[in-house]
């Protein structure tokens, strides 16, 4: 669902925009503010999440909910303006933009959630599969019948949106729980001997670069 609006809004930015009355020049000069949001936010969430992350603390999921919340804001505001409010359509639409921060801060999680090779490679390819298939099929709610608000293209953004909030605090839980988990039967704790956590980060250095699975590596811990 992540790649559902991202192949909307690429394919249709454009056409949504125009809409608004502008001449197709102005409609392309009128593109180089978006892209230039997606840029900062894309820096900006990358340099906060770095940030964060130096004081020990697990960020990125809320950082991901964190810039998604802007796109979910403009896609109810494409949905429910006025076609007379042209400023705050444009708005709107320029607000789709930090979604982009979102899917980079996505793609980081898989790359450190992941371990061992094959396990690495099959999970790219899935991951690129499902990009593409994202692509293909938000451009496909955007129905030429329904210009030029485009409902369903508009909807299928919000409905995409917030299926991915729901994932990503459920994925947070998960990550989150088994952690813990590892951790009870590592016997970490804040009262653990020095001698205790000495061996344990020796074990956790002669595994780190074994080529087992997250899953069979108990000392892995997941970033989430």
């Amino acid at each position: 669902s992540f790649t559902v609006p991202n192949g909307g809004i690429s394919n249709f930015g454009t056409i949504i925009i125009k809409r608004f009355g502008f001449s197709t020049l102005v409609t392309t000069l009128m593109r180089v503010p978006y892209g230039v949001i997606i840029a900062i936010s894309i820096l900006a969430c990358v340099f906060l999440n770095d940030h964060v992350a130096r004081n020990g603390k697990q960020s990125r999921t809320w950082f991901i909910i964190l810039f998604l919340l802007p796109n979910i804001a403009g896609a109810f505001g494409l949905a429910h303006l006025s076609e007379h409010n042209r400023a705050g359509r444009l708005v709107s639409y320029y607000l789709t933009g930090p979604y982009n921060a979102a899917f980079v801060m996505v793609l980081s999680l898989q790359i450190a959630n992941t371990a061992r090779h094959t396990k690495k490679v099959v999970t790219n390819s899935m991951l690129f599969l499902g990009y593409c298939t994202g692509n293909i099929a938000g451009p496909f709610f955007y129905t030429g019948s329904q210009s030029p608000r485009y409902q369903l293209g508009i909807w299928s953004m919000i409905v995409s949106h917030l299926l991915e909030v729901a994932v990503i605090l459920l994925l947070r839980l998960l990550l989150s729980k088994e952690n813990k988990r590892r951790d009870c039967m590592q016997g970490v704790n804040d009262g653990e001997s020095v001698e205790a956590r000495i061996n344990r980060e020796r074990e956790a250095d002669r595994t780190a670069f074994s080529d087992m699975t997250d899953r069979e590596n108990l000392n892995f811990r997941y970033i989430y």
